[in-house]
């Protein structure tokens, strides 16, 4: 994307497909962050998808693998984190999954638990 000044004085904004024509910079340069801005929305939500798709999917596999037994600090030591904090990150899937079909969402500190894993050691 980008703005630039005709020939004949007008300005264009330009998004690689189509050119859009402006009396001033400040118009043709008020289009571009607002293209800016949705396209940074559009990819955002887009990262979304994976998880979305995955997370009913590890929820389950959670369930089915554990069973009846529980995890143990051992069995997590891998990761850096505790078998808490794991079923924490197992709490915050399946409201991500709540939230992501239209069901009601518990308030917890999901974000503290989306920390913990970004900086884990998987």
């Amino acid at each position: 994307m980008r703005v630039y000044q005709s020939s004949d004085g007008r300005w264009i904004f330009f998004n690689g497909i189509t050119k859009i024509y402006y009396d001033t910079q400040a118009e043709a340069m008020q289009t571009m962050s607002k293209a800016k801005l949705v396209t940074a929305i559009v990819q955002a939500v887009k990262k979304l998808v994976e998880p979305m798709e995955e997370c009913p999917d590890v929820w389950q596999a959670y369930f089915d693998i554990i069973g009846s037994d529980s995890l143990t600090d051992a069995d997590v030591a891998h990761t850096g984190l505790s078998t808490a904090t794991i079923i924490d990150l197992v709490t915050t899937m399946e409201q991500f999954n709540n939230f992501c079909n239209n069901r009601a969402v518990i308030q917890a500190a999901h974000r503290i638990n989306i920390n913990k894993a970004k900086h884990s050691e998987v």
